[in-house]
């Protein structure tokens, strides 16, 4: 009986991606919730879960908002597999129309959608990037969030700039071109290389930043090896006996000398590198923020 009912919500959630939005029950029915061993399940986020729909991560493109016609999901499609290829990160595109009225609501969504899905699970760190469109008329929202080493490529920053672009085509609902702009906007990123130079993802998804030596401490350090040797050196140079016997040596018969004076000149000179880092925008102030799955992620939304 249990495996006709599973069998039965299967069919149900393949049919009506809609009935799986709006109720996680098929979840129940699966060992350990359908969710990776990798995230802990507690009293915390087992809601989280339950509310999540098991999806297809294969599709790439999850229009429950229904604001794409089936000629542009196929175009969008064939450009998300074609980023996912030269990146080797994963892309998921999320409409969906809910009354969140926090922007923290539509980010833990989205997020919760990823990693819950299982999205990434072919790549390192289970890198990718998500865009949620929530185009409910009271409180309309878009947002790109990143995973895992795509965190590395696509910055605050970045982020920021791809979110601003987008704004006129969010706002005039011209959907499909600004899912465009914000698929060819990661790819040239991505071509651009890491911009985070300074950090690395933790085994949990996190930014953490590289432990980079100090600059001012080690030219510090480079001068007081330099004084200390420049002493030792004066000091070996004052322990030579004077050559006060020259005289032994010249003929005095054919050489007057009117003064006699002995000179000793030493000198010694040392130098040092400094390195700087050439890279992007690594400097620090880049952190990441916890999902309800526990992973690591960042990234941002506008209203609108």
């Amino acid at each position: 009986m249990k495996k006709i009912l599973t069998l039965i919500l299967t069919i149900l959630l393949t049919i009506s991606p809609i009935l799986a939005l709006e109720d996680g029950s098929a979840r129940q029915e699966i060992k350990n919730y359908g969710v990776n061993k990798r995230i802990k399940i507690n009293e915390s986020n087992l809601d989280n879960i339950l509310r999540t729909p098991i999806v297809d991560t294969s599709k790439k493109i999850y229009d429950y908002g229904d604001i794409l016609t089936t000629e542009e999901e196929e175009s969008l499609y064939n450009e998300i597999n074609s980023f996912i290829e030269k990146t080797k990160m994963d892309m998921v595109i999320l409409t969906v129309d809910m009354l969140f009225n926090y922007d923290d609501e539509n980010e833990e969504y989205a997020t919760d959608f990823y990693d819950y899905n299982d999205f990434g699970i072919d790549f390192n760190n289970y890198s990718g990037v998500i865009l949620i469109r929530n185009k409910n008329e009271e409180t309309p929202y878009y947002g790109i969030y990143v995973i895992g080493d795509s965190q590395l490529y696509f910055d605050d920053d970045r982020v920021n700039i791809t979110l601003d672009n987008m704004y006129s085509y969010m706002t005039t609902k011209d959907y499909f071109r600004g899912f465009e702009y914000f698929i060819n906007d990661m790819n040239t990123y991505y071509d651009r290389g890491i911009s985070l130079t300074n950090y690395y993802i933790d085994e949990d998804g996190f930014l953490r930043q590289k432990y980079v030596m100090p600059v001012v401490p080690a030219l510090l350090g480079g001068l007081i090896v330099s004084a200390i040797t420049i002493i030792v050196m004066v000091k070996k140079n004052k322990m030579v006996k004077k050559a006060t016997e020259a005289n032994n040596y010249v003929d005095k018969s054919n050489i007057v000398f009117n003064t006699k004076t002995d000179v000793m000149t030493g000198s010694f000179t040392t130098h040092y590198t400094i390195q700087h880092d050439s890279g992007g925008s690594g400097g620090g102030g880049h952190s990441s923020r916890s999902g309800s799955s526990g992973r690591g992620h960042s990234g941002g939304g506008r209203r609108g």
